[in-house]
């Protein structure tokens, strides 16, 4: 995992994770558009850059948050979109053309070089909380 690209995700989310939670890991990716009307018609690459929306997925030691990244600083929240505690929610990671991290039922595309820290924040969305003794 690259070190400065994780403190840039967290000082990005900090502001909407619950007070004494630690951040984990996180990631910065896009949401899915069909690939085929890009091809087919050059224009609707226009288009797509308006309808790709940037989203955050960070897992915490409580919590598994999906939030909305701006659109021109996309390691930087705008606001929560789905939250859920840790272990409860559905995380999976496939690789067909680009990695894919499905969160609930929402699908953000990772860029080819984070792939590693997708697979991270799948593993740490599935582990359950781990109670103090």
């Amino acid at each position: 995992m690259n070190e400065r690209r994780m403190e840039k995700i967290e000082d990005g989310v900090s502001d909407f994770l619950e007070p004494g939670e630690n951040f984990r890991v996180g990631i910065c990716g896009q949401t899915p558009i069909s690939l085929t009307p890009l091809v087919l018609i050059p224009i609707l690459f226009i288009v797509a850059l308006v309808i790709v929306r940037n989203r955050l997925v960070v897992v915490t030691d409580r919590n598994v948050y999906l939030l909305a990244g701006k659109y021109f600083k996309p390691m930087n929240a705008k606001g929560l979109i789905e939250k859920h505690p840790l272990g409860s929610v559905e995380a999976s990671y496939r690789y067909p053309l680009m990695p894919v991290v499905r969160v609930g039922g929402t699908s953000v595309w990772v860029h080819w070089f984070h792939g590693k820290d997708a697979k991270a924040v799948v593993e740490h969305a599935q582990r359950p909380v781990t109670q103090a003794a």
